[in-house]
């Protein structure tokens, strides 16, 4: 059998995907398993673009919470949780706080 991209040459290997005979000029080895150039393409995605793009916009940098700062902040009701991005759950446990202070001094 010949190769199914160069007619006059002898296959040598097989591609384990779609089975297509594969000269050595063709073959993609990965990891001792044979690929075609198109199966290894669609198994690894699409190369990965240039850094930079035209027109494309910069983002600025996101900043990762300190730990410290979150713990301080931590013992006012509901910051802390803020200060990490969880606004819900700041929003309720400032919520509760207010509603257990006010049933403090009603009853």
């Amino acid at each position: 059998m010949n190769c199914a991209n160069h007619p006059a040459i002898q296959a040598a290997a097989y591609c384990r995907t779609c089975g297509k005979a594969l000269c050595t000029n063709c073959t993609r080895p990965v990891q001792g398993v044979i690929y075609c150039e198109n199966c290894l393409a669609a198994r690894l995605g699409h190369p990965p673009q240039s850094a930079y793009q035209p027109g494309a916009t910069v983002s600025a940098e996101t900043r990762l919470p300190s730990p410290g700062l979150a713990a301080a902040l931590g013992f006012i009701p509901g910051v802390g949780a803020m200060y990490n991005g969880q606004f819900i759950k700041g929003v309720i446990h400032v919520m509760v706080f207010v509603v257990m202070i006010w049933m403090a001094n009603e009853y």
